[in-house]
Parts: structure tokens; C-alpha cells; sequence
């Protein structure tokens, strides 16, 4: 049976990127099933990616590998991961997207000795991942690819702030239909509301309530809902939510209880 491999990256659809990235992957792997999660990460945005990853990697099978690669080399301290984590293997650039994806450390975390080709120019980051998926479809011990990692590098500047009568978070994501998806989940909003009413604010707009389906509010209608991967998210019945309440990657969303 064929290894499933993931693919997310900033790298869009018109260039050829993509495409190379897979092909060094087949090429050096052989017989796998290449799955792209998104190739349309706005350049460099690590919350997109972490947003994408978060939601979607749960869906896959036990074993598959996730190959993120956005913003690989982002500043001269940025080293490359090899991570096993909730039976899922993922690799990607230590640039603290993986500390946004998951609610713990990861189980086990390495830096792959490979690594020190591509940095001395040896290697193309495709053919890194090429190598460092071939690895792990091996069924090498994951602690043979490299020095193990303690801590991951962590970005708190986009962790929701929790208070006991209130959450402030962010939109950390804009999807093709144009509602925002903040960085506040279910989980913490219910531990945090623990039975008490709400407002949520953002811009000049005010909600009291969440919705269950977008068709619960009139045509037109902004609502909040929590969405499938469990985020709360800023919506319009019908219409595009972002574009027409102004909103975008980055601004605040206050829920305070009451």
C-alpha cells in the first residue's frame, strides 16, 4: 500500500514549485500518494499554514507525512524539523508555524543531519524533503535522522490572551469564501464562558449568540459559528463576510463575558 505524503506551501499554482516539489518527491520515494492540502498560503504567513495543517492532518491515516513548507528559510536561525506526533509524521522549517498547529509539544523532534547539505547549498529544500520522506517511509527508528529537539521555537504574539471575562484573539485566516476564521476555539471558549453570556466585538460590530447553520440569520446577515475544525469563525449568510465588515489577517476579535 502506498505512503500517503501531504503537501502545504506558499508556493500558489502559477510557478512551477509546486510541481518540483512533488516530482522530487516521486522521484526519489517512488510508490506514494501525494495528497496537497493547499498550495495557496499567502507568502510567508505562518498562521494560514498552522490554520491549514491544524484542520486538515487529523483527516489523514495513521502514518501519513505532512511536508509544510512555507517560509523555509525565514532568517538565519530557522533549522529544519523531522516531528512524530498523534502517530502523524511532519516536516517543515522550525520557524514556530508547528508550536501554532498543535496544543502541546510535539512527541518527538528532531533535526534532520540532511539538513547540512541543503544549507550548504548541496541540496534543493525539494530534495531535502524528497530524502527526509524516503527516510521515514523506511521505517527507520525517527531518532536515527538527526539531533533530537527539546522545544520547538514558539509564536506567542498570535496565541489567543484569556482572562476570566474575557478572550481577546485574532483572525488568523480568510477562506475562499471569504469568512473569517479567528484563532479562538470552542474548547476555549465554553472553559472560559462556563455558562455565562457574551459579546463578541470586532470593528464597530457586535454578537451575542452563535449560530449552528448560516441559514439561522437572514440573507445578508453576519453571524459567529464555530466551523469544523472548531474555531470560531465571523460569517455572512450569503455573502462575503471579510470584504463587506472589513476584516482581515491580524484583527483583533474581544469576546467578553458577562
Amino acid at each position: 500500500m502506498a505512503r500517503t505524503v501531504s503537501l502545504i506551501t506558499d508556493f500558489g499554482h502559477r510557478d512551477f514549485y509546486a510541481g518540483a516539489l512533488k516530482g522530487a518527491i516521486l522521484k526519489v520515494c517512488g510508490d506514494v500518494h501525494l495528497v496537497d492540502i493547499s498550495h495557496g498560503i499567502d507568502r510567508g504567513n505562518l498562521s494560514e499554514a498552522a490554520f491549514a495543517l491544524r484542520s486538515a492532518y487529523h483527516h489523514f491515516p495513521k502514518g501519513t507525512i505532512h511536508v509544510v513548507s512555507v517560509n523555509d528559510e525565514a532568517d538565519e536561525f530557522s533549522r529544519y524539523l523531522a516531528i512524530q506526533h498523534r502517530d502523524h509524521f511532519f516536516l517543515g522549517s522550525d520557524t514556530g508555524l508547528f508550536s501554532l498547529a498543535f496544543d502541546s509539544e510535539p512527541e518527538l523532534a528532531f533535526e534532520p543531519s540532511l539538513a547540512q547539505q541543503q544549507r550548504s547549498g548541496n541540496m534543493s529544500g525539494s530534495e531535502l524533503y524528497a530524502k527526509l520522506c524516503a527516510f521515514i517511509i523506511s521505517g527507520k527508528p525517527l531518532r536515527d535522522i538527526g539531533r533530537p529537539i527539546q522545544e520547538i521555537r514558539r509564536i506567542t504574539a498570535l496565541t489567543p490572551q484569556v482572562q476570566s471575562a474575557s478572550i481577546k484573539g485574532a483572525v488568523q485566516y480568510v477562506d475562499s469564501f471569504r469568512n473569517v476564521v479567528t484563532n479562538i476555539s470552542q474548547e476555549m471558549f465554553e472553559r472560559t464562558r462556563d455558562g455565562r453570556s457574551f459579546i463578541i466585538q470586532f470593528r464597530r460590530e457586535r454578537i451575542q449568540e452563535i449560530s449552528r447553520f448560516y441559514y439561522e440569520v437572514p440573507q445578508g446577515e453576519k453571524l459567529c459559528i464555530f466551523n469544523t475544525a472548531g474555531f470560531l469563525e465571523i460569517a455572512m449568510n450569503g455573502g462575503p463576510a471579510a470584504s463587506l465588515l472589513g476584516l482581515g489577517f491580524g484583527d483583533q476579535v474581544l469576546i467578553e463575558f458577562i
